[in-house]
This record gives structure tokens, C-alpha cells and sequence, in this order.
């Protein structure tokens, strides 16, 4: 995790550094934020598999044998205070919480006993595409944005916010060798401009105001690249009504 000066939790400041693997890249980023590695579970340990214990069990284990760091820390918890405490995330402009059962297994799958409160809704989305820009604008108009449903990719959004001229010329350069001429999606979505196809191997973060009740993305807005995130693993979330999405 990357924290600003007051402390607080910002995905921007950890972009820079994704991926960053010479020395000489990382130690100009030094000082910019401050790097936290947050431990929030253990699922093994000395030869004994903890996944079968609750939630409250395997963190009091791991709160045993943690030894606290600058940079690296015990991500703690808050009981029976679950809207207390997100009124003052709300408070604090933060992303959201994690929900968790206190007598939650571990699961290597989604589940209800686990569920992200967000305040700013947001979602990492595969992008499938991207259309011609318009005007002064340079590179690409917007990208056409999706997520998986049994093995399907939908199209959820087009997004042409969010970036500078960077950030343009950075995406643009990435996604040419992956230019096709078959749709990714299940269902071709209709766009404004002439839309160029990719290969869905990008993934990219979102902010938006809302899910529309025909399974889109109102007023999405880009974030940035999503580097540690696999596409496959961008799926509807859970809690979502299926009967909503198209």
C-alpha cells in the first residue's frame, strides 16, 4: 500500500511503481510515498494448514508471530463497530472496507462472508477495445471496457476520463501489438466512433457513480492499469442481481 503524507491509503501513488524492476527506477520513486506492507491473514504455518480456522483465529496467529516494521504492519480489525467505522472512512475520503464473518474459513473463491463496502464504487474492468479519438484529442477517444460471466466477456462501459496525455500515449502504445478484428465480447456493443478491437489481456480501475439496472457502468471514469490483476479474475461482483446484468 502507498500512503500520502497524512497517512491515508492512495492507489495512484503505488501506479508509479508497479512493475518498476531496476534499482535505479525504484530509488527515484523513494520518498514520493511511503510503501506499507499490510499482513492481514495467515493461511499456513510450521507445517499446519489454517485455512479451516475462522478469520479472528488465524489473525490472532499471525498477530503472534509478526514482528511490526515501518514498512511492514498487522492490518487489525473492528468488532460489532461496522457502521461506526465506515461512517468515518466516509469521513476520511477512503476507498471502503472489508466485511468479514468472524467465523469465516478461508476460501480460495468469492464468498459472502467476505464483502468489500466501498464508498466511491469502483472496478477493474478488462479492456476490450478502443475508439477513434475526436477533435483535439490524440491516440484514442475512449476505452471499451467489459467483465466476465461464466467464461463470457460483457461489455459494461466506454470510458474517455481519467487521463492525460501520458496516460494516452502510454495505453495507445501497449495496446497496439494486441489489435484484432474479432469483438471480444459476447455481444457487439454499439459505440460512437469507430472502435478498434484488442485482445482482452489489459485490465484497468474504474471509478463510477452507479450500476444502471441494464448492467452497465454510469459515468465510469479512468484510474489507472491494473498490472497485478489477471483479466479473468474481472468478474460481476458477487452480490450483484444477476437478473439485472444483460
Amino acid at each position: 500500500v502507498a500512503l500520502d503524507r497524512d497517512g491515508r491509503p492512495r492507489f495512484q501513488l503505488l501506479q508509479p511503481r508497479v512493475g518498476r524492476k531496476h534499482q535505479g527506477d525504484v530509488e527515484a520513486l523513494v520518498g514520493r510515498s511511503q510503501i506499507v506492507y499490510y499482513a492481514f491473514d495467515l493461511l499456513y504455518i510450521d507445517g499446519y494448514d489454517l485455512t479451516a480456522c475462522s478469520v479472528v483465529e488465524r489473525k490472532a496467529a499471525l498477530e503472534k508471530i509478526l514482528r511490526p516494521a515501518s514498512f511492514i504492519k498487522l492490518s487489525e480489525h473492528i468488532e460489532g463497530e461496522g457502521e461506526a467505522f465506515f461512517e468515518q472512512i466516509e469521513k476520511f475520503h477512503l476507498e471502503g472496507m472489508m466485511a468479514k464473518r468472524a467465523a469465516s474459513p478461508y476460501l480460495q473463491r468469492r464468498s459472502t462472508d467476505w464483502l468489500k463496502v466501498k464508498t466511491i464504487q469502483r472496478s477493474e474492468v478488462v479492456i476490450g477495445g478502443y475508439t477513434e479519438p475526436r477533435g483535439a484529442r490524440s491516440y484514442f477517444g475512449a476505452l471499451v471496457v467489459g467483465l466476465y460471466r461464466d467464461g463470457e466477456l460483457h461489455y459494461v462501459a466506454h470510458t474517455g476520463g481519467g487521463f492525460n496525455q501520458q496516460t494516452l500515449a502510454k495505453l495507445y502504445r501497449l495496446m497496439q501489438p494486441l489489435k484484432t478484428k474479432q469483438c471480444p465480447f459476447v455481444s457487439k456493443p454499439k459505440t460512437n466512433e469507430p472502435v478498434q478491437w484488442i485482445k482482452p489481456k489489459l485490465v484497468a480501475e474504474v471509478k463510477f457513480s452507479e450500476w444502471t439496472a441494464d448492467g452497465r457502468l454510469r459515468h465510469p471514469v479512468f484510474l489507472g492499469l491494473r498490472e497485478d490483476k489477471k483479466p479473468r479474475d474481472c468478474k460481476f461482483e458477487i452480490e450483484r442481481d444477476a437478473d439485472l446484468l444483460v
